[in-house]
């Protein structure tokens, strides 16, 4: 993943990325983005975190049956940023 080089391509990027996976499930934008996508996943690749996440290697304590190391590594991404959004409330 690259840096966008405004917050406008990063918002273009977003809309992109959920028209596609809108598309290959057969539903619309509006469905996928609420059903689909996790917000903090969208809100951490506006503020570039994601980016960073996604070059982590995931500890061998989180594994979990039957996901990737892609997968496991997005679960302990959500997990901890959720814990640390919770905390600021």
């Amino acid at each position: 993943m690259s840096e966008c080089e405004s917050v406008a391509a990063a918002k273009r990027n977003v809309k992109c990325a959920i028209d596609e996976v809108a598309g290959q499930l057969g539903n619309t934008a509006a469905v996928c983005r609420k059903c689909y996508i996790h917000p903090e996943v969208i809100e951490s690749y506006l503020d570039g975190t994601l980016a960073n996440a996604a070059k982590k290697k995931p500890h061998k304590a989180t594994a979990r049956r039957g996901l990737t190391s892609e997968e496991i590594g997005m679960v302990s991404f959500l997990q901890n940023r959720t814990a640390r959004v919770q905390e600021k409330e």
